[in-house]
């Protein structure tokens, strides 16, 4: 069942006043996919109505960083020697950094702008894919066979690498 089909079977059990505590927090866990206009669901999941307020809320859940992706803003000024990255929460735009660096040129700058971005949007993907991949071989070394498993860590590194190059 994809996300968008459980939140309105919670919508249903909140309107019916069946919903419980554990149901709650499911609904808290996928506030990221609600619609910003869905204020029933983003309040019964917790999530501020003020802009300001909604923005720290999903700064707080997503730890010590802004919630990914992160994206690189382009006003179309080739000699501006700002860059700016930005994130999406609810719909909406939020600058979280620029560079403004003398030392560096403009077309240094903006590759290394994408470069963190590349780099931070795949973490979490590579992470997974590693850890994966570590838990599986460690299991080959002791004899256990994971054909089909494998299969599916080289998908998915394959898709990290994709994203990456």
């Amino acid at each position: 069942m994809d996300a968008k089909q459980r939140l309105e079977e919670l919508r249903t059990e909140l309107r019916n006043e069946t919903i419980s505590q554990l149901e709650l927090m499911e609904l808290e866990s996928l506030a990221e996919e609600i619609d910003s206009g869905d204020t029933e669901l983003l309040l019964a999941a917790g999530v501020p109505e003020d802009r300001e307020e909604r923005a720290e809320f999903f700064r707080k859940r997503a730890g010590l960083h802004s919630p990914l992706p992160w994206f690189y803003y382009d006003d179309g000024d080739d000699d501006d020697s700002s860059h700016i990255i930005q994130t999406t929460i609810l719909g909406e735009k939020y600058d979280l950094f620029s560079t403004m660096d003398d030392f560096v040129d403009t077309k240094e700058r903006k590759a290394n702008v994408e470069f963190v971005i590349k780099a931070v949007n795949n973490h979490y993907q590579l992470v997974e894919a590693l850890k994966l991949a570590e838990a599986r071989m460690s299991d080959m070394i002791q004899g256990v066979d994971y054909c089909d498993e494998m299969y599916e860590i080289s998908t998915k590194i394959r898709e990290v690498l994709r994203n990456l190059e």
